[in-house]
C-alpha cells in the first residue's frame, strides 16, 4: 500500500473555479519535514510497438511536508480541458508527488487525473479524412509549363538541369569511390553500403526537386491571405473574400474553392536498429470538414479569384466537430488545420493555410463541456 496519495477536487474545475485544490496524504511519519514537490503533466502517448510518448509539465510547485495532510492549489489554466483517445494517440493528465527522501529512489506516486471526453459532432464528417485535407492534383505538365511566365519558365529549366547534373555527378562518383578510388572522396568503397547512399542521395535530391517544381508550376496565379482577415467565430456568416486574394495570370477552366477544417494526430515512434535507429514523424489526419466548396465553369485572366465564389457561409460545424489546437510540442498532439484549397482542372493547385489563432477558442465544445459538468 502506497504511503501517499493524491486526491484532487474537480468538482472544483468543473464550476469554472480559478484554482483546484490537491489532497496529499503522507501516512509515514519519516516524510515529515522533507522536501517535496508535486507536478501535473499533459501526456501524450503513441499507439506503437516502439512509441516515442511525449510529457510536458503545465504546473510545479516545491513545498516542504510540514503535516499528515498538505493541500496544493493548482490553477484551472494548468489542466487540458478534455482528455482524447484516438486510434494514433492518447492525451490525459497526470499528478505526481515526490519526497526528497533518499539518495537514489525518492518516494513517487503518480496519478491520472479523470478529466470528461469531448463529445463531438460527427454531421458532415468526411470518409477519407487524408483525401479532404490532401487531395490528389492531376498536373498536365506541359499545359501548366506553358502558363507559367517566362522568368518561372528559365527558373524551372535551371532547377532541372541542377538536378540532372547533380543526379548524374552523384552516380559517376558512387561508381568512382566504390569501384576505382583507392582512398574514396566521399562514398564507401564497399559496394552495397556505397551504391544505397548513392540511392539516397538520389532521392533526397529527387524529394527537393519534386518540391520546387510543384512551387514554380503555381506561380500562374497569385494567391495569399487577406492582410487583416476576420476572427473566426460561431453564428458569423463571412464570404471567402474576407480571408483570400488571388489573381490568374492567365484563364482558368474548372476551378473549385473549398475551405477544409481537419484534426490530425500528431507523435513519433522508433524505427530500425543500431546504427539505422531514428525517430519517425508523423502527423495522421483523423477528422476532417469540407465546409465551402464550389465551383465555377471559367475564372477570366487577371480577374480577382476569390469574387467568383462570393456567397456567404458560416463555419459553425468547425466548432462542433473538431478538436481544438492541443498540442503539448512541436511533435505531439492533436493539430488543428483550416486550409483553403484552390482547385483548377489540370494545372497546379494551391493550399493557403488559416493560423488557429485566426479562431475564437470559446466556441470550441470543450469550453462548453467543461461549463456543463457537474
Amino acid at each position: 500500500m502506497n504511503d501517499i496519495t493524491i486526491e484532487g477536487d474537480l468538482d472544483a474545475l468543473y464550476s469554472g473555479a480559478p484554482t483546484v485544490p490537491f489532497t496529499i496524504a503522507f501516512s509515514n511519519p519519516k516524510h515529515q519535514g522533507l522536501n517535496a514537490k508535486f507536478c501535473l503533466r499533459h501526456l501524450v502517448n503513441v499507439h506503437d510497438s516502439d512509441p516515442v510518448n511525449a510529457a510536458h509539465v503545465a504546473f510545479e510547485h516545491p513545498f516542504v511536508v510540514s503535516d499528515r495532510i498538505c493541500t496544493v492549489d493548482v490553477p484551472s489554466s494548468a489542466f487540458p480541458r478534455f482528455a482524447y483517445h484516438g486510434s494514433k494517440v492518447d492525451i490525459t493528465c497526470q499528478a505526481e508527488v515526490v519526497v526528497d527522501d533518499a539518495i537514489f529512489f525518492d518516494s513517487k506516486v503518480r496519478q491520472t487525473v479523470p478529466l470528461p471526453r469531448l463529445e463531438l459532432s460527427d454531421v458532415g464528417l468526411a470518409a477519407n479524412p487524408s483525401e479532404a485535407l490532401d487531395p490528389h492534383d492531376t498536373i498536365s505538365f506541359f499545359r501548366n509549363f506553358m502558363v507559367i511566365s517566362f522568368k518561372q519558365k528559365l527558373a524551372w529549366i535551371a532547377t532541372f538541369t541542377t538536378f540532372i547534373l547533380g543526379l548524374v555527378g552523384n552516380f559517376f562518383l558512387a561508381l568512382y569511390d566504390t569501384f576505382v578510388a583507392a582512398n574514396p572522396l566521399v562514398y564507401s568503397s564497399e559496394v552495397d553500403i556505397g551504391l544505397f547512399a548513392a540511392g539516397i542521395g538520389a532521392f533526397v535530391g529527387g524529394t527537393a526537386f519534386s518540391a520546387l517544381n510543384k512551387k514554380i508550376l503555381r506561380t500562374y496565379k497569385i494567391a495569399n491571405l487577406t492582410a487583416n482577415p476576420p476572427m473566426i467565430a460561431k453564428g458569423r456568416r463571412y464570404r471567402l473574400s474576407d480571408f483570400l486574394e488571388a489573381t490568374s495570370s492567365t484563364n482558368l477552366q474548372d476551378v473549385t474553392l473549398r475551405l477544409v477544417v481537419a484534426n490530425q494526430e500528431c507523435g513519433q515512434y522508433w524505427r530500425g536498429s543500431g546504427t539505422d535507429r531514428r525517430r519517425v514523424t508523423f502527423s495522421q489526419p483523423s477528422r476532417a470538414l469540407v465546409l465551402f466548396e464550389k465551383t465555377t465553369a471559367v475564372v477570366f485572366k487577371r480577374a480577382d479569384i476569390e469574387t467568383y465564389f462570393n456567397d456567404r457561409f458560416d463555419l459553425d460545424q468547425a466548432f462542433d466537430g473538431m478538436v481544438p489546437h492541443s498540442m503539448i510540442s512541436d511533435t505531439h498532439g492533436v493539430k488543428f488545420v483550416a486550409v483553403i484549397q484552390i482547385m483548377v482542372g489540370d494545372l497546379a493547385d494551391t493550399t493557403l493555410e488559416l493560423p488557429f489563432e485566426m479562431w475564437n477558442r470559446s466556441d470550441f465544445a470543450d469550453h462548453r463541456l467543461l461549463g456543463e459538468a457537474k
